[in-house]
């Protein structure tokens, strides 16, 4: 069992034992017996805990929309110290989809 302090390292080490020693357990059993569903219960629990330990990751379309705004907001900032700028060219600047 896991102790109850514990590093977050040293607990996704024992979550991902503990998936690793059911699935294997679950492999000399038979699927359908009482013991195989225990297993599968306990197995979906684990897993769902690792996905929930897991940190989100920024996918690489979002990262190229953020430089690609950033880079049109340069621009413009560029352009107005040179020139007046109008109103209507802030519209050039993509807005962020949810």
């Amino acid at each position: 069992m896991l102790k109850k302090f514990t590093t977050r390292k040293r607990f996704k080490n024992d979550l991902e034992e503990m998936i690793d020693k059911t699935s294997k357990s679950m492999l000399k059993l038979e699927p359908g017996t009482g013991e195989y569903d225990k297993l599968l219960r306990c197995y979906e629990r684990l897993t769902d805990i690792k996905d929930k330990n897991r940190k989100g990751r920024v996918n690489s379309e979002t990262i190229a929309g953020i430089f690609g705004s950033l880079a049109g907001i340069g621009l413009i900032i560029g352009h107005e110290r040179l020139n007046i700028i109008t109103s209507k060219a802030l519209g050039f600047v993509l807005k962020r989809r949810v």
